[in-house]
C-alpha cells in the first residue's frame, strides 16, 4: 500500500519539465526590507544569493552567475524567455546589488529573479521569496508613481564603481 511519502515522492517526480521544485527555487533573497515591513520612500532594497551563486554583469557568460531584476507589485515572468523590462520588471545589468526605489504609498510586492547574460531566467529560476511591504506616505510629500524601468536590454553600462559585495550566505 502506498505511504503519504511515496505518494509525495511520485507527484515531485511527475512535475512539469523546465518548473523547479519550491526547494530548487530560493538561492536568492532580499536581505532588506524585511517582509512585513513599514517602510518609507525611498525604499532601500539589497539582494542576496546564497553560496555557489556570484553576480556578474549583463553580457559576462560565467556558469552560476548572474544579475538582479527586481520584481515589483508582479507574478514572475514567462520563464521561458527574457525577462522584459517594464515598470514591474527593474534591471541591474551593471551587476548592482543594492538600489532605492521610490513606491506609492500602500502595499506592494517584492521579488528578485536572477538573470543570466542574455536576461534569461537560469533552469531552474533563481529568485527570492515574493514578500510584502507597505510603503507609508510621507506627510512632506505627494505619492510617487512606482520607478519606471531601470535598464534596457540593449545597453549594459558598466557601474560606475565596483558593485559591493554580495552576501553568500543567510545568516538569521
Amino acid at each position: 500500500m502506498p505511504t503519504l511519502k511515496s505518494a509525495l515522492l511520485l507527484a515531485g517526480s511527475l512535475a512539469l519539465p523546465g518548473v523547479a521544485l519550491a526547494a530548487d527555487v530560493h538561492q536568492a533573497y532580499l536581505i532588506a526590507p524585511q517582509d512585513g515591513a513599514t517602510v518609507t520612500n525611498p525604499v532601500k532594497v539589497v539582494f542576496g544569493l546564497q553560496k555557489d551563486w556570484g553576480v556578474a554583469p549583463a553580457g559576462v557568460q560565467k556558469e552560476k552567475t548572474g544579475h538582479f531584476h527586481l520584481v515589483i507589485d508582479s507574478e514572475l515572468p514567462d520563464l521561458t524567455k527574457a525577462i522584459p523590462t517594464n515598470e514591474h520588471f527593474i534591471h541591474f545589468g551593471g551587476g548592482q546589488t543594492e538600489t532605492e526605489v521610490n513606491l506609492s504609498s500602500g502595499k506592494h510586492t517584492l521579488q528578485i529573479l536572477l538573470g543570466d547574460h542574455n536576461h534569461m531566467p537560469h533552469k531552474p529560476p533563481v529568485t527570492s521569496e515574493r514578500i510584502t511591504i507597505v510603503v507609508a506616505q510621507d506627510a512632506n510629500a505627494p505619492a510617487k508613481p512606482a520607478p519606471a524601468a531601470a535598464h534596457d536590454h540593449a545597453a549594459h553600462p558598466a557601474p560606475a564603481a565596483a558593485p559591493a559585495p554580495v552576501p553568500r550566505e543567510h545568516e538569521e
